[in-house]
């Protein structure tokens, strides 16, 4: 699958995290895949993300993940999710919100500073699909910073006129009116104001009650000819033009003005100090520097990167993912040198790596992987084929020194992950941010989307990637729960978590059934309790048996609730109980649990439930579908069973690092799940 210019609405995803800890943490997991249960096939998560400020007063970042395509409100809808920073993850977001059909709620989502000057940092969500306005006329929903986020955006705003896609694009553009508060910028692609097709950028102002839903209070900046596609990429750009004034860039990345057709191009417009209105007219304007400069889409990505050479102006890397200068589509990133007098020449610049990569198709200012003072620059290349087909990577160039001797010595930083097991159409890198300090360590964090990742079953199953910038990945915390009914009656819960026992000092478990709310457990854990009312650490996870007669007609749901050694806690709330009514016999078809790789050697355990006496056959398969080993266990007792594979295949040999299925059958049932081997 490819993205198509033209056709912006090209679909991908659900949910996996992968967790890989290390570094400054103290865990020590192997790569994990993990997938979530729910979700569609080309839900599209992760194909936009963004770091936000501190909204919880924690100390600690948050992430929000877009999923544009996501079914859940209906076709095209889209969905929000935003997780609140932690030294944990848990796999269920923190918050979510739904669009409307078909309006691909989630296509952008950006953190747009303070808009209504209430000293929080406030975000906004692009839905470029809205028709509330005209057919595909767009719209962006503000939503103002809070410790509890609102269910509902604050400020919606609507496109001009229908066929615009106002939303496709949006970010911070600083203070650009000068009066103090924060004001963002809009992208609309496809609106016909200049001519057909040319495209458009709104500048909105912030104010004391927030931004107007009003765009003729707005500074619109369009684009030159037709077809530019002037709005798909819009950044913040800091002081570029050498001044006081905050300025914005805007991508066109089909013009045709500088260097033939669909070329691309990049615009910068100053703002002004207070007093003055800001104008229309073009402060810069650039076009791509490769000798192969047709057909680039230079401009497809723009973004402000601070003062990445460290002379104290912001300088903006440009994207050009369809430059033919070192191979097919290969994909080239420019970097210009803010100043006074900014060179239309490009500072530095870096080729793709190979045919078809489209290297440079995501683009985020992150901070302190190479070491130094000075931001550094994540690129996405997502359809890089090194591991797979479309497979994707994702590239970390340090911050400008002057000890460069070339506009082409950029210096890769060898970070890792930058290929974590991606497998074909995954698009690894059409996503990449900040993650801000979301673990809280005082060092930056960064996220990469991948939001074609493939299942078993066929649905795309996209992942978002959050790498701690020490090189570890911030852990999944909750990496087993299972609730089902006790052979004894009630519900029997099984859960693991993703750190150390001793990290836990203690544990709240309460019940919620309809308006009731029962304490089962708190306090440490028993290391050996067998019988219902307490709960157990067996070493390979908690349990406890629940023998509660449960009213007809209620459904139980269970909170969890853990105190960390360190003082913090962390509360899992909403988890999966069982109905009333739930027979507590024995199963009557297979039940597959968590497959999970053993940290500490290649070696995986498949844990599973089948009808008594029941054959129960364990295959393994390889991204190609070639059956490569198989587990022989007994017969099924009913309870959970575990089968372990060592690693190796059927001839006895060990199975390389990578991505496999782990099939279980009985008779005519058939589970599945996605794993990651790491040696």
């Amino acid at each position: 699958m490819r993205h198509s210019i033209g056709n912006p609405r090209a679909a991908f995803a659900v949910f996996a995290l992968f967790s890989l800890v290390g570094g400054a943490a103290d865990y020590t997991l192997a790569e994990v895949h993990l997938t979530a249960t729910e979700g569609d096939n080309g839900d599209d998560f992760a194909a936009s993300i963004t770091e936000l400020g501190d909204l919880d007063g924690d100390g600690r970042w948050e992430l929000l993940v877009g999923a544009p395509a996501d079914q859940t409100a209906g076709l095209d809808a889209g969905a929000v999710f935003l997780w609140f920073g932690a030294p944990e993850l848990t796999v269920a977001a923190d918050r979510t919100w739904q669009g409307s059909s078909p309006e691909r709620f989630g296509h952008a989502v950006a953190r747009i500073g303070d808009v209504n000057g209430d000293g929080k940092e406030d975000w906004a969500v692009g839905a470029p699909g809205s028709n509330a306005a005209g057919l595909g006329a767009g719209r962006v929903y503000v939503f103002f910073g809070r410790a509890v986020p609102a269910a509902a955006a604050d400020v919606v705003i609507d496109g001009a006129v229908g066929g615009d896609q106002f939303g496709y694009a949006v970010s911070a553009a600083g203070d650009f009116d000068g009066d103090g508060y924060d004001d963002f910028i809009v992208g609309a692609p496809f609106s016909n104001l200049r001519a057909q097709d040319a495209g458009a950028a709104y500048v909105i102002y912030g104010g004391s009650g927030g931004p107007s839903a009003n765009l003729t209070q707005a500074t619109v900046l369009t684009g030159q000819v037709a077809d530019d596609r002037f709005g798909w990429s819009v950044t913040d750009a800091g002081n570029f033009l050498g001044g006081n004034e905050d300025c914005v860039a805007v991508g066109a990345p089909l013009s045709n003005l500088y260097g033939g057709l669909d070329a691309g191009a990049f615009y910068v417009y100053e703002g002004r100090l207070a007093g003055a209105a800001p104008d229309t007219m073009i402060d810069f304007a650039a076009g791509i520097g490769a000798a192969a400069k047709a057909g680039s889409r230079f401009g497809f990505a723009v973004r402000g990167i601070d003062s990445w050479d460290g002379d104290g102006f912001t300088d903006i890397a440009v994207g050009a993912p369809y430059c033919n200068e070192s191979a097919l589509d290969a994909g080239r990133v420019e970097i210009f040198r803010g100043g006074s007098s900014p060179s239309t020449t490009a500072y530095r610049y870096v080729n793709g790596a190979a045919s078809t990569d489209l290297f440079g198709f995501a683009l985020a200012r992150v901070r302190q992987v190479s070491g130094s003072s000075l931001p550094d620059l994540l690129i996405g290349a997502p359809y890089h084929d090194s591991t797979a087909t479309d497979g994707g990577r994702a590239y970390i160039y340090e911050g400008g020194r002057s000890s460069y001797s070339s506009a082409a010595s950029l210096i890769a930083i060898p970070a890792v992950p930058l290929q974590p097991g991606t497998v074909a159409g995954d698009a690894f890198g059409y996503a990449v941010s900040s993650a801000g300090d979301f673990d809280g360590d005082g060092s930056w964090d960064h996220a990469v989307g991948a939001p074609g990742g493939n299942n078993l079953n066929g649905a795309t199953a996209g992942y978002c990637l959050l790498v701690d910038t020490t090189g570890g990945v911030v852990a999944n915390l909750l990496s087993l729960w299972e609730c089902g009914p006790s052979p004894d009656g009630g519900a029997r819960l099984r859960f693991r978590l993703g750190l150390p026992a001793d990290e836990v000092a203690a544990l709240l478990l309460t019940r919620r059934s309809g308006a009731d709310r029962t304490v089962l457990w708190d306090g440490p854990a028993a290391p050996y309790c067998p019988g219902d009312g307490c709960l157990e650490f067996t070493g390979d996870g908690y349990r406890y048996d629940d023998a509660e007669d449960f009213p007809a007609g209620e459904t139980v749901a269970y909170d969890l609730t853990l105190t960390l050694a360190g003082g913090g806690r962390v509360a899992l709330e909403d988890l999966a109980g069982v109905s009333a009514g739930d027979p507590a016999d024995l199963p009557s078809r297979l039940t597959l649990g968590g497959v999970w790789p053993n940290p500490a050697n290649p070696m995986v355990s498949v844990r599973y439930r089948a009808p008594a006496g029941r054959t129960v056959a364990v295959r393994i398969f390889d991204m190609r579908g070639r059956q490569i080993g198989e587990l022989a266990g007994p017969a099924a007792t009913g309870d959970w069973q575990t089968a372990t594979w060592d690693g190796r295949t059927a001839d006895g040999n060990q199975a390389a690092s990578g991505t496999y299925f782990i099939m279980v059958t009985s008779g005519d049932d058939i589970q599945a799940r996605r794993v990651v081997l790491a040696r």
